[in-house]
């Protein structure tokens, strides 16, 4: 274990050297075994001595194993794909061959035909992964619709079902597809409904009907997080035709805001940049909000420019946390960030003898060499 941790931060590339650490990757100690593939990431030798290897270690069970060998696969691209055509035909390392496939995408395309074979795999959590692999191969995993649809009539796990509702909205606007989606639209199930109207949105978002989108909107406001988590980054992954400013939904955003979980916090404050200058107005009450001045910051930080009218509310922020310097860096950041566009109109004049630390009209980006009752 401490000879392949030191090869590895000596970093000897050389064939002895790679062809040792091969040999010890089938070791029966699972620690020998992390430390090798840990070692040969850092020395990085030609992919065509370790790509085997890399395979081989998806059939390992052992997640400290196993993590390392996908993301070294899933960063050879192409190349890693006749080696993961192998992988996908064992039992066990099936699942992990088609995590490394998705992180590859479109150009796994070739691999569709062995992954659609895994839809009729025995564990349910291989089915999903499949399901989710041929979503982000997208259109070029057409062939596999009647295969999913297929699966749609006898799948009995919720999860494999929402996972079929995902993957035919990435792929495929034909009518099938629509048929199989409008089907799973009316079920009762909240999150299925509510994947299937993402995924309807997303195929056809000029014929989307006011159901569909209403549909998104009441997910937002649900009290299940897997569900607001699905109306989230349906929001944030929509065609940008389909993004345009709508106050309901900035509105329901804003909402989710007071009693977001912390898990989903970011999720919610990234779906709300997300909006542009849409979200706006609900950013500066939130500014205005102590208790949720602290997230409204965090999308000023994230607009960037595009947030210039809130300058003022972010200065009277400033003005009013002379007690949290955390959040007092936080604000000043946001106001970096809005850019040189923002007009300063005046200085902070809470302390009338103290040093100005913002710039102003009258001295521009010197203003925190004088003290502000020099420009007042």
């Amino acid at each position: 274990t401490y000879a392949a941790y030191a090869l590895g931060k000596i970093g000897d590339s050389s064939k002895g050297t790679v062809q040792a650490l091969v040999k010890a990757a089938i070791d029966p100690d699972p620690m020998v075994r992390k430390e090798v593939l840990g070692a040969i990431r850092a020395i990085r030798p030609p992919t065509e001595l370790t790509l085997p290897m890399w395979v081989k270690a998806l059939e390992d069970a052992d997640p400290r194993v196993v993590l390392p060998a996908l993301r070294t696969l899933a960063d050879s691209g192409k190349e890693a794909l006749p080696g993961l055509r192998k992988a996908l035909q064992h039992e066990e390392a099936c699942y992990w061959a088609c995590l490394a496939l998705a992180e590859i995408g479109p150009d796994a395309a070739e691999l569709v035909p062995e992954i659609v074979e895994i839809l009729e795999h025995v564990h349910g959590e291989s089915r999903l992964q499949a399901l989710v692999t041929l979503g982000e191969i997208g259109p070029r995993a057409k062939a596999a619709v009647p295969a999913i649809v297929s699966l749609l009539k006898t799948e009995e796990l919720l999860s494999v079902r929402y996972a079929s509702a995902y993957a035919l909205g990435q792929i495929d606007n034909s009518p099938v597809a629509k048929k199989a989606l409008d089907a799973l639209y009316q079920s009762e199930d909240v999150g299925l409904r509510t994947i299937a109207a993402w995924s309807l949105l997303k195929l056809d978002p000029e014929n989307a009907n006011d159901a569909i989108r209403k549909t998104m909107i009441a997910a937002l406001g649900s009290e299940d997080d897997a569900i607001r988590k699905i109306a989230l980054r349906a929001l944030r992954e929509l065609p940008a035709r389909d993004r345009e400013p709508s106050q309901a939904i900035t509105d329901a955003l804003t909402k989710m805001l007071q009693n977001a979980s912390p898990e989903i916090v970011d999720d919610v404050i990234e779906a709300l940049a997300s909006r542009g200058e849409a979200a706006l107005p609900g950013v500066i009450r939130g500014l205005r909000d102590e208790k949720l001045r602290p997230l409204a910051v965090q999308i000023v930080l994230r607009l960037g420019a595009k947030a210039e009218p809130t300058a003022a509310a972010l200065i009277t922020a400033l003005e009013q946390t002379q007690d949290d310097p955390v959040l007092r860096r936080e604000i000043q950041f946001a106001l970096g960030a809005l850019g040189p566009a923002v007009s300063w109109r005046r200085p902070v004049t809470r302390y009338a003898n103290s040093v100005c630390f913002l710039p102003c009209r009258w001295c521009g980006p010197a203003g925190y060499a004088h003290r502000r009752s020099y420009c007042r």
